[in-house]
């Protein structure tokens, strides 16, 4: 009679937890983002922008991709063949790879995304955050494309909370100078678009970066971002980080620029647009070699104790144990 019961009620919690699992998959999708309706999880996905790319392999959906743009040139997805262009990319090799969403930019052409929704496939789209909220914000809605509508959602918001404390331990990780004076190193971010050089300035996802270095950027209370040549005569950043070698030879060019502790110093490190501009796996690592080239490598790990810090828990359970032992003989006497 008990293996009977036994059998019973193994029977009842499989047919439950089948009707719960049933129920969560009922749920997930369909699911709408920015007006765009996704009716299943999709199984086969093709990404033309580099930046979607970055969050979507980092959050783990990276095995859905079969295409890419020739701009997403992560080596980490250099797998996934090309579709050409992520303007204008060959309609006919995504239709092809059996994709039933893409990511795409603002870049991709009126007529591309046109015959592509003609064909059942839908067309959304990331955009570039510039702030922790927004960017909490892309990740959840790639998650919901990816996952559904609770477990993606879930998924993007680990994902999110995974990469901001990994930024975050790699900025626990800068040692602490104890000449410094609460003083932090100056620093700055120069680029350009076309002919004109342009800084990093405030409100902007590259200064947030910036800010895990634990160092001042010089352009952090600036809202033009074109260049005051001035203003880096002023503040002399210790350490300048440029786009690509068109900055660097304004930067060694300019009658200014070019006599700037930093360059003087060799204190100028190449970080490239895209590194400044990607919002997944490639942000850590871009925090972690400015980390490294500005404190020369001399990280720390956060999770080991130091010695003194080891003393100091020595110490510390030694007062705890004294104190113990008073209460435990003001206890016995009372």
């Amino acid at each position: 009679m008990k293996k009977l019961l036994s059998l019973l009620l193994a029977a009842a919690v499989a047919v439950t937890s089948a009707v719960i699992f049933a129920g969560c998959a009922g749920t997930e999708y369909p699911v709408e983002v920015a007006n765009i309706k996704i009716e299943k999880e999709p199984e086969n996905i093709v990404v033309l922008d580099a930046n979607a790319a970055d969050i979507i392999a980092f959050m783990g959906y990276d095995g859905k991709i079969v295409g890419r743009s020739d701009q997403v040139n992560q080596t980490d997805l250099a797998a996934a063949p090309s579709v050409g262009d992520s303007s204008n990319p060959s309609v006919g090799k995504i239709k092809d790879s059996g994709a039933t969403v893409v990511f795409a930019s603002g870049e991709l052409s009126a007529s591309s995304a046109k015959s592509l929704e003609a064909d059942g496939i839908k067309v959304v789209s990331i955009s570039f955050a510039e702030t922790q909220k927004q960017l909490q914000s892309s990740y959840t809605a790639a998650g919901k494309i990816l996952g559904g509508k609770i477990s993606g959602s879930v998924k993007g918001e680990e994902s999110y909370k995974r990469l901001i404390d990994e930024l975050k331990q790699i900025q626990s990780s800068i040692p602490v100078d104890p000449n410094s004076k609460n003083t932090p190193d100056t620093v700055c971010y120069l680029y350009s678009e076309g002919d004109n050089l342009k800084i990093m300035t405030q409100n902007t996802y590259g200064e947030m970066l910036l800010k895990y270095t634990n160092c001042e950027n010089i352009a952090a209370e600036v809202d033009e971002d074109t260049v005051d040549v001035q203003l880096l005569n002023k503040t002399k950043p210790k350490y300048i980080f440029y786009s690509d070698a068109a900055v660097l030879k304004a930067i060694k060019t300019d009658p200014v620029i070019s006599k700037l502790p930093a360059v003087r110093d060799n204190n100028v490190l190449q970080i490239t647009e895209n590194e400044m501009k990607r919002q997944g796996g490639t942000a850590v690592n871009t925090v972690k070699r400015m980390v490294d080239f500005v404190y020369k490598g001399k990280r720390s790990n956060p999770n080991e104790t130091t010695d003194a810090q080891a003393q100091q828990a020595t110490q510390n359970v030694k007062v705890q144990q004294a104190t113990q032992a008073t209460q435990a003989q003001q206890a016995t006497k009372a």
